[in-house]
């Protein structure tokens, strides 16, 4: 075996692994709540529902953004996680009795 032989690297371009986000939310939930705001203001057309939809854009982008900031890939996350591993609590500590509660191995792994 030749031991001069190097082993091949791949370079892991940024823009590949870095995370679509508009006005730093995701966009699927961005165009969500775009929609929303414009049914309230654009379709429904009063007063009333004018400013809900101001309020809507005004509160939602920092909320979004701060999801978008914590986890960048939640909306596509969450139901996956909902769907896979439905439970009705996670327990922070083991039983009453000492056994610590087995998880299953695609959790262990991930």
């Amino acid at each position: 075996m030749n031991e001069d032989v190097q082993p091949a690297v791949t370079p892991v371009r940024r823009s590949l692994i870095r995370p679509d986000l508009r006005f730093g939310c995701e966009l699927s939930p961005l165009i969500l709540l775009f929609s929303v705001a414009f049914i309230f203001v654009v379709l429904l057309q009063t007063w009333q529902t004018f400013a809900i939809g101001i309020l809507l854009l005004v509160g939602g982008i920092p909320a979004l953004r701060a999801t978008a900031r914590r986890d960048p890939y939640f909306s596509r996350v969450w139901i996956r996680a909902l769907l896979k591993y439905p439970q009705k609590e996670y327990p922070a500590h083991p039983d009453i009795d000492g056994k610590v509660l087995d998880l299953p191995i695609e959790v262990r792994s991930a």
